[in-house]
């Protein structure tokens, strides 16, 4: 006898030509309307939560994130996705974690700050290592000076991107006793023509170099070494819809391409 012959047996019984309920239907049907609902409630939620990620992706990043990285995520994104709302918004470390442990982010690329813990229901992918290197202008006379030392870097003027300085990024920090800050890179490599010098990520800074508009030099002292390590933080599997889905599948192939 099948599961559904014994439940038929259970649940029903035939009086002429009448179909009736049993007693052990009339005890089930209060627990099976019960549990009916807290199906549906669930549903809703779910739904609720993957229509929204449906028509919005919002993600949250650190200023050391490969704009090379941003750029084909975001192409990808849209290519599959045409009609995906995607939001990107700069951020620091702690307000990013914040923002993706209330869901108010699907998504953080940030960096891998191992003394600091995440909120306990967010996952993480290792994405790699984006290096940096010390830059000066093509005339600069940096460029002429061999076994440059702290001596050298302290009294020449330094040009910092102002949201590294303020997040104090893995060791990314004001060294020359003189500094300028200025809102992003790409303003920092066009300033690197006329003075000072710089340590930005070899990534952002290529086409600057490709051009011969600033090169990089290697003074004699470790912060020519740094390396940033780079995480994307998310939420766990119930909370993705399937572009989040799909986002979290480009990560290996696009961590592998933008960092070392």
């Amino acid at each position: 006898m099948t599961l559904e012959e014994r439940l038929d047996l259970l649940l029903f019984e035939i009086e002429g030509r009448k179909v009736k309920a049993t007693a052990s239907a009339d005890k089930l049907y209060p627990h099976a309307r019960l549990l009916q609902a807290q199906l549906m409630s669930f549903s809703g939620l779910t739904n609720s939560l993957h229509e929204g990620q449906e028509s919005r992706v919002s993600i949250d990043y650190d200023v050391t994130l490969p704009a090379e990285f941003m750029v084909s995520l975001t192409a990808l994104l849209h290519k599959k996705f045409p009609y995906i709302q995607l939001s990107w918004k700069e951020t620091s470390w702690q307000s990013g974690v914040d923002a993706v442990s209330k869901n108010e982010s699907q998504i953080a690329f940030l960096t891998n700050k191992k003394g600091d813990s995440a909120a306990p229901l967010i996952e993480t992918f290792f994405l790699g290592w984006n290096d940096f290197g010390i830059f000066a202008g093509k005339n600069s006379p940096l460029q002429d000076l061999n076994n440059l030392g702290k001596i050298e870097f302290r009294n020449i003027v330094q040009l910092i991107p102002k949201s590294m300085l303020e997040e104090g990024i893995n060791g990314y920090t004001r060294f020359a006793n003189i500094y300028i800050t200025v809102s992003n890179n790409d303003d920092v490599c066009r300033l690197l023509a006329q003075l000072g010098w710089a340590m930005l990520p070899h990534c952002d800074v290529r086409q600057y170099v490709e051009r011969g508009d600033i090169k990089q030099i290697y003074p004699d002292f470790m912060l020519n070494e740094l390396k940033v390590s780079m995480v994307a933080y998310y939420r766990p599997e119930i909370n993705r819809g399937p572009a989040m889905t799909y986002l979290l599948s480009l990560l290996p192939q696009l961590s592998k391409q933008y960092f070392t």
